[in-house]
């Protein structure tokens, strides 16, 4: 009797460990702008310089409860007017970002 107790308990014990996968793995949780295949969200730009468009990684858009939207560009979030002597936002929609690079304006779309 004392070693099915024993047994009992430790199945009720163990088990639950094992069965639930989901709750081990939730420690490990994989970035919402990191596309799983396709578009890669790595962008290493020389000492953080957007110099042209090949150098912007638009990772994702965030739409305030004030409607105010801020940009994910490169790792970093930046709102409307946000910019350096190379480059400024000047429009974030639902969907895509203006930037201004140099004296031209770019049209940036977020990956589908």
């Amino acid at each position: 009797m004392k070693i099915k107790l024993t047994v009992l308990f430790l199945a009720a014990v163990c088990v639950p460990a094992y069965a639930f996968p989901a709750e081990r793995a939730a420690s490990v949780k994989r970035d919402p702008f990191v596309p799983l295949v396709g578009v890669s969200a790595d962008v290493q730009v020389e000492g953080g310089a957007i110099l042209s468009v090949s150098d912007v990684s638009l990772q994702g858009i965030i739409k305030g409860a004030d409607g105010s939207y801020t940009a994910i560009i490169n790792g970093e979030m930046m709102k409307e007017g946000y910019g350096t002597q190379n480059f400024r936002i000047k429009k974030i929609s639902d969907n895509s970002v203006v930037m201004g690079i140099g004296e031209e304006d770019h049209e940036i779309q977020l990956y589908e």
